[in-house]
């Protein structure tokens, strides 16, 4: 996610593991929580997901993001 740069923080590897320091969560990360507030919109952005196979967080953004738009033109 910090990748994805949804949160901000850092990650370090060391002879122990992986250590993550998480200071906040980024802009782009209070958007993809804001399109995916809604339960149906939640549920839909899951579906589609499961139906195609995806698993990287950039295409449940994006795939998100279809379908907030869609919404909000329906409503338009």
């Amino acid at each position: 996610m910090i990748e994805s740069r949804l949160l901000i923080g850092q990650v370090a590897k060391s002879k122990m593991g992986i250590n993550f320091h998480i200071d906040s969560i980024s802009l782009e990360g209070h958007r993809f929580i804001d399109t995916i507030r809604n339960d149906t919109l939640w549920n839909k952005t899951k579906a589609v997901m499961t139906r195609t196979g995806a698993t990287a967080i950039s295409i449940l953004m994006s795939t998100a993001s279809d379908i907030f738009n869609k919404y909000i033109s329906d409503i338009i």
